[in-house]
């Protein structure tokens, strides 16, 4: 199972990979806008669709000088459910992407 996204409004990137463990990796990069900002991704709580992962990305912005850099992110999940998603979403502030999973 594997997914992708190229440039959106606010990911440089986003790809997805699931593991023969039953082990989901969702990975990219935001841009960031200070060298100590650092980057959330979190489980969204209310979800009731079970085909779709619903994440949250937030940016903790630093104290640094501006520097526009991607930052990094990385979200795991695990257990025999990773398989029934058809969709991950990544929200930031008043955006989201939608990746499909394909099979």
């Amino acid at each position: 199972m594997s997914g992708s996204l190229g440039k959106a409004h606010f990911l440089n990137e986003c790809t997805l990979t699931l593991s023969s463990d039953t082990k989901l990796h969702v990975h990219g990069s935001v841009m960031a806008f200070c060298s100590d900002d650092e980057v959330c991704v979190k489980k969204c709580a209310v979800n009731t669709n079970t085909e779709k992962l619903v994440l949250g990305l937030d940016i903790m912005h630093g104290s640094t000088p501006m520097e526009a850099r991607p930052q990094q992110f990385s979200y795991i999940e695990q257990g025999d459910h990773v398989k029934d998603y058809k969709q991950v979403v990544v929200q930031y502030q008043d955006k989201e992407c939608t990746i499909h999973v394909n099979l």
